[in-house]
């Protein structure tokens, strides 16, 4: 099944982020693994979806939603990366979740398990690794960053 499917499924779709004008690239592939920049909570209309901290303006359900969407954005990294070709994909190797927080929020796991449950049930068994850390502070003051390595063809 592709994963645009399984996402329409979920009632979900993949965003179409406008594009960027920051120094980098959406994606690099060093042989059989893509590497995908951070992704923002990026809404359709391009804004910024979530700002601020989790456990101080923002709810332990908001940044959980924003760690989905930029789970949903990177999705458009790696669409890009792959030409459409979701054949391609033979798994989500690495997830780095970066949750803007209170430095009493000591729940970074359960934001990051948002993405982490979004990425097994697209790609099964072949789920990431994950890590998941708790910042001062992100880029415009974002709630969430996701960064991903696949694993592909």
């Amino acid at each position: 099944m592709q994963i645009e499917e399984r996402l329409a499924q979920l009632g979900l779709s993949i965003p179409q982020p406008k594009s960027h004008t920051s120094a980098y690239r959406r994606w690099y592939q060093a042989g059989s693994l893509l590497f995908l920049a951070g992704a923002p909570p990026v809404s359709e209309d391009g804004s910024f979806a979530f700002v601020g901290k989790v456990g101080r303006e923002l709810s332990k359900e908001e940044g959980k939603a924003s760690a989905r969407l930029s789970f949903l954005n990177a999705l458009f990294y790696l669409k890009d990366a792959i030409s459409g070709d979701w054949g391609r994909v033979l798994g989500c190797a690495k997830m780095v979740v970066y949750v803007h927080c209170d430095p009493s929020f000591s729940e970074v796991h359960e934001i990051a398990d948002a993405a982490s449950l979004l990425a097994l049930e697209l790609f099964g068994d072949s789920g990431p690794v994950r890590t998941s850390l708790g910042c001062a502070t992100l880029p415009a003051n974002i709630a969430t960053e996701i960064e991903l390595v696949f694993h592909v063809t």
